[in-house]
């Protein structure tokens, strides 16, 4: 049971040591009136907030014509993998560092970068890999306090403000959420932002295919081989991408919403083992924190026709055993699933 997470401390900001003491939350004085307004209009900034497309969007193989989409925190190490073996190049990628995002960012032909009107030029096949909203929030919540806010002083300040703690070892899923609606999408990364773009949401972007993690994403990209004659596949990216991942294990109880990510217990090499996605959305506190997610995400939900329905009663499967399967090479009998990372 995996998920990416990438372990690190943060420069500019308090600094939080296991024994260490965190600096106090500003106070605020707002009136309950005041609160209600800036909810109101937190609500409605989140419900038509969709992110802008930048670098971190699309990469196109300019010589086959195929575009393809994918997001921060939706498997992206598996997909850019993915784009990489196609085109050749993620032998390359992995020489110059095993975390192929290292070589997008740092050593690769910019060319392969795709703007909103690569992907919707004449003759080219789109296609972009999603991940369900549920599962994918909770992989944002723990990469950002894995990360302390993707090691960003801006976004930690104003998220430690909104939640009123400093000190990440005490804020819990829902906490996080709550914060997120609070200082809006605007005052968040790509880890935390939805994944659909504003070209998308505006129509000015139709993917050709969406391949859903969870739905048999081989048929996906298998279409998309037949329909462009490129090489589209999963078994090396899965099996290069996968050491890229950190434990998950279920986690009993109704309240796992509202627990503090310092109570998750650390496994063999030291990092935090998180819940399965469904067990934060179990109980009261579980049906709150679903309830945010739909109203954040809302966008996601309804572009790429995810289901707003009970998150607990999907069948789970942990990226890590999805990526082990692909490696097999054996799709037959696979059940749709809630993929974590």
């Amino acid at each position: 049971m995996a998920a990416l997470a990438l372990g690190a401390l943060i420069l500019g900001v308090p600094h939080l040591q296991e024994s260490g003491t965190p600096p106090l939350a500003p106070k605020t004085s707002e009136t309950p009136a005041q609160q209600q307004q800036a909810g109101a209009l937190a609500t409605a900034s989140s419900v038509h907030y969709a992110t802008q497309w930048g670098i971190e969007q699309a990469l196109i193989d300019r010589d086959s014509k195929v575009c393809m989409g994918w997001t921060a925190r939706a498997a992206c190490t598996f997909a850019v993998s993915i784009f990489l073996e196609s085109v050749g190049l993620l032998d390359e990628a992995l020489a110059f560092n095993p975390f192929v995002h290292e070589y997008r960012e740092h050593k690769m032909d910019r060319g392969f970068v795709a703007s909103a009107k690569d992907c919707t030029g004449p003759g080219v096949t789109s296609f972009k890999i999603v991940r369900n909203p549920f599962a994918r929030a909770t992989s944002s919540f723990g990469h950002q306090m894995d990360t302390e806010f993707s090691h960003n002083s801006q976004i930690y300040q104003a998220m430690a403000s909104a939640m009123g703690e400093w000190d990440l070892r005490k804020v819990s899923f829902l906490q996080w959420l709550r914060a997120v609606k609070k200082v809006t999408f605007h005052s968040l990364d790509i880890h935390s932002r939805p994944q659909a773009t504003t070209p998308e949401r505006d129509g000015h972007v139709v993917f050709d295919s969406v391949c859903k993690l969870e739905d048999d994403l081989e048929a996906c990209l298998d279409a998309v081989n037949s329909r462009t004659g490129t090489n589209f596949s999963v078994a090396r990216a899965a099996e290069t991408s996968a050491p890229h991942t950190s434990d998950h294990q279920e986690l009993s109880g109704d309240d796992v919403a509202a627990l503090p990510y310092g109570s998750f217990p650390k496994g063999d090499k030291g990092k935090k083992v998180f819940p399965e996605p469904a067990d934060y959305y179990r109980g009261p506190k579980g049906a709150e924190a679903a309830a945010l997610v739909v109203e954040l995400y809302q966008v996601d939900f309804e572009l790429y026709k995810y289901s707003t329905a009970d998150p607990t009663g999907i069948g789970l499967i942990s990226l890590q055993e999805t990526l082990q399967r692909m490696v097999k090479g054996g799709r037959g009998g696979q059940q749709p699933a809630l993929v974590v990372a």
